[in-house]
């Protein structure tokens, strides 16, 4: 999106009036923030711990910007030097619930007094509960729900920008057009994607059974190998690369259009062409052939505290306030473009988000596709649930027969349900 806007959006003009105050006082507690984010986005969250702390002489926070898995969770809490607030992703939640790595928020939230939790959507906060009790404050709305599309290449190959309602047989006919050789050699794709799941879900299939409570597979279901075989198509009929750096090929022209969540903005904001997003085209199975990934983050809060005031006020203020929110969802803003969408539903339909002329123009999409989500199952090894599944189609695509694969898969799921259910 090659345009830059300057939008006057006022909450970034007075955010940081607190850091101007007198210098702060002797902090009394001490408290660490981890999260793992690009290099962009940490200088944004060292900003908002600054404001905190401006606010709140009497805490000094250490922000740390490292990975975190359930693995490092434990080892830095075994050794008492974990974080007392940290990031949860959608991926790893049930596991750091099963560790015991997560605070309950429910009754924290429910006792503040400022917090409504009918202000977060529905499928953030069910996302980061477990058996009705709030674990992670969610800040951020994602879906893998965004093609981003090159619109230069579009009207290059006499197309119109995509639709959103976009049948799969008139894609591949598009997608046709799209490609270009130098030689034998393509120069140009028209799509790549990393997330087959999002296919098995389009043409009606799925992961497991009930992702709250899953007690089987159907990965194997005739719904399921469809849309893995549409997928795995995809390379062996030359319409995608076998493997792709999705961000550096689309910037560079050699992809046409990729599947990720809004967050590949930020990738994209220098590109010296005009892109935008629409939703992918639609899979051939019920339900009007959609199916995206839910993933969001939270902010959580370590039982192991020993400030659990204090570490909930940062937490409140990282995942809640309107101000940490804004100022996420507007850190590219002075290019042109959007940032992450807010978990809040007031601060995603106010200037922040949706209401302004920030780009990509089409965002609202990703709202209204929000029916169409599935989540990764609530269990304690759902990692290697997911991987294993999102596993098959590179399998296949190397060599291996599809459907030997999705048995072979489906198996090994079972059996990592089955011993679960044995405990």
């Amino acid at each position: 999106m090659k345009r830059v806007l300057h939008t006057p959006l006022r909450v970034m003009g007075v955010v940081f009036l607190g850091l101007m105050l007198g210098g702060m006082a002797h902090a009394q507690v001490k408290l660490v923030y981890t999260n793992n984010v690009s290099a962009v986005t940490a200088n944004v969250e060292q900003q908002l711990i600054e404001l905190f702390m401006a606010e709140n002489p009497g805490i000094e926070v250490e922000y740390r910007n490292a990975p975190i898995s359930p693995e490092q969770l434990l080892l830095w809490t075994a050794a008492g030097t974990g974080p007392d607030v940290f990031m949860v992703h959608s991926h790893t939640f049930s596991e750091l619930v099963g560790l015991n790595l997560l605070a309950p928020l429910t009754e924290w939230a429910l006792r503040d007094g400022e917090i409504d939790l009918n202000d977060l959507f529905p499928e953030a906060v069910e996302e980061f509960s477990h058996d009705g009790i709030l674990y992670g404050m969610p800040y951020e709305y994602h879906l893998v729900a965004a093609l981003f599309y090159n619109a230069d290449a579009f009207a290059e190959s006499g197309l119109p920008e995509p639709p959103a309602e976009w049948p799969w047989q008139q894609f591949l006919q598009d997608a046709k057009k799209l490609t270009r050789f130098d030689g034998d050699e393509v120069i140009r794709w028209p799509i790549y994607t990393y997330h087959p799941l999002n296919f098995v879900h389009s043409w009606g299939g799925g992961l497991v059974d009930d992702w709250r409570n899953p007690t089987d597979t159907i990965l194997d279901s005739p719904e399921s190998i469809a849309g893995y075989e549409a997928y795995v198509d995809l390379v062996t009929m030359g319409y995608s690369p076998p493997s792709a750096s999705y961000t550096d090929g689309f910037l560079s022209g050699n992809l046409a259009m990729v599947i990720s969540g809004l967050w590949g903005a930020y990738s994209f904001v220098n590109a010296d062409f005009e892109w935008d997003i629409t939703v992918p085209p639609l899979g051939e199975g019920p339900s009007g052939g959609r199916g995206y990934e839910f993933v969001s983050r939270a902010i959580g809060m370590s039982p192991q505290t020993s400030h659990p005031e204090e570490a909930f006020k940062l937490l409140k203020f990282l995942a809640y306030d309107e101000r940490a929110l804004a100022i996420r969802a507007l850190s590219i803003a002075s290019q042109g473009v959007q940032g992450d969408m807010p978990a809040r539903i007031s601060v995603a339909r106010g200037e922040a988000f949706l209401n302004n002329d920030l780009g990509p123009k089409n965002k609202l999409l990703i709202l209204n596709v929000a029916d169409y989500v599935y989540r990764m199952p609530r269990h304690p090894q759902a990692r290697t649930i997911f991987n294993l599944a999102n596993s098959v189609a590179g399998r296949a695509i190397n060599g291996e027969a599809l459907r030997n694969v999705i048995v072979s898969v489906a198996e090994q799921i079972r059996g990592i349900l089955k011993q679960e259910q044995l405990r």
